[in-house]
C-alpha cells in the first residue's frame, strides 16, 4: 500500500504516489478506495507517477484524495463477480 500524493479527479488518468508500486509486469491491477484501475505505463522517478485506465472490471471512476490507499490487485468489495 501506498498513499496518493496529489487528488485525482473522475477523468484524471494519472496516479502520483510516493514509493513505487512493486508490480511484476504492465500492465498491472491496482485499487483505490472502491475503484479498480490498470497501470499501463510509468515513470520510475519520485514522486512515482502511473499512467492508468480508469473503471475497471465493473467499478466506476471515482474521486480519490490525498492520502488515499493505493493497493497491488483489484479490490474485492469492488468487485461485481467476487
Amino acid at each position: 500500500m501506498t498513499p496518493l500524493v496529489s487528488a485525482i479527479g473522475v477523468s484524471s488518468n494519472l496516479v502520483i504516489v510516493d514509493t513505487a508500486l512493486a508490480y511484476g509486469s504492465l500492465p498491472a491491477p491496482i485499487a483505490i478506495d472502491s475503484e479498480n484501475l490498470l497501470v499501463t505505463s510509468s515513470d520510475d522517478m519520485a514522486p512515482f507517477a502511473y499512467s492508468v485506465v480508469r473503471a475497471q472490471n465493473g467499478t466506476a471512476p471515482a474521486t480519490h484524495a490525498i492520502g488515499a490507499a493505493v493497493t497491488l490487485g483489484w479490490s474485492s468489495a469492488a468487485s461485481p463477480n467476487l
